[in-house]
């Protein structure tokens, strides 16, 4: 069974599970954002979609749930009427994310990742 996206981040990170979400939203933060967010005050409302979507994500155990969960991520953003979060991107990087899962798992395009070995007749 493959591992979520929780379990391999804390260990090639040398963090807690615990952690994840934490971890994650300081290394997915736009870099632009991080003064932001230190001024804002109520960080765990401005910031819920952002969390909500970490604590989704922390289960994904594949590409296309990740991709799933970041899309819908990307509607709430689009509903959001925050000019914080929609024009001065004061939020998570939705590329971030997917960007870090991809290095965890080191993916490789799918007909590699999933084609049997051939046979090939010995001489």
């Amino acid at each position: 069974m493959e591992a979520d996206f929780r379990a391999l981040f804390s260990q090639t990170y040398g963090c807690s599970p615990d952690q994840f979400e934490s971890q994650m939203f300081s290394k997915t933060l736009f870099r632009h954002a991080i003064l932001f967010a230190w001024l804002i005050r109520d960080k765990a409302k401005f910031f819920r979609e952002d969390l909500e979507m970490l604590r989704d994500i922390a289960s994904a155990r594949n590409t296309p749930e990740v991709i799933s969960e970041l899309n819908r991520f990307y509607g709430r953003n689009r509903r959001d009427k925050s000019i914080l979060r929609t024009s001065f991107f004061i939020r998570v990087s939705g590329k971030r994310v997917l960007k870090i899962y991809r290095a965890l798992v080191q993916e490789r395009p799918q007909s590699e990742s999933f084609s049997e070995p051939s046979l090939q007749p010995q001489h």
